[in-house]
């Protein structure tokens, strides 16, 4: 029962934060991102399962995947929650650069950083029939290499996804 009045939660915020979102008089990051930051901070104490539900809700039936992205993020209890599944779960349905470039850089890339998933899950997107993954693979790996979010320049693991995708000839994978 709690976990059914979970979700009912969760839809409930979901509709909140999109109605505020489409009340913006300017609908830009910066604005989006300030409402993102108000309920970071309303939710902070939040059950991460709670902050899980909610991103889902906010990307499955608002279309808001950078939104959902950040929330996780901002919340450090969901964040260490994102495993393999989580992260293919949120990936699903991107396709646009800039859904994967969300999706890679604020969930998938620090996920794999802290350890979360595996080098195989960013190989196995590599080989992937899919543009778009084999895009999130390569994105994944500006984590590895930015230090001021913790990134120390895993040349290793950075230049294997690179290996593996030097012969694509997908524009979204070269531009990557």
């Amino acid at each position: 029962m709690e976990q059914a009045l979970d979700l009912n939660a969760a839809q409930e915020v979901a509709l909140e934060i999109d109605a505020q979102i489409r009340a913006l008089p300017v609908r830009n990051a910066s604005n989006a991102r300030a409402i993102r930051r108000k309920y970071s901070r309303k939710l902070k104490q939040a059950d991460p399962e709670f902050i899980l539900n909610l991103a889902r809700e906010l990307l499955e039936n608002y279309g808001q995947r950078w939104l959902a992205c950040e929330l996780i993020q901002s919340h450090r209890a969901a964040f260490q929650r994102i495993g393999e599944a989580e992260l293919e779960e949120f990936g699903q349905g991107i396709n646009s650069w800039g859904a994967v470039d969300t999706f890679a850089r604020i969930l998938a890339g620090p996920a794999w950083l802290n350890g979360q998933v595996s080098d195989e899950l960013i190989h196995k997107w590599a080989h992937s029939e899919d543009r778009w993954w084999r895009r999130a693979a390569l994105v994944s790996t500006v984590a590895l290499n930015v230090r001021s979010h913790g990134g120390r320049g895993d040349v290793p693991r950075t230049l294997g996804v690179c290996r593996l995708l030097v012969g694509d000839r997908d524009d979204m994978v070269i531009n990557a």
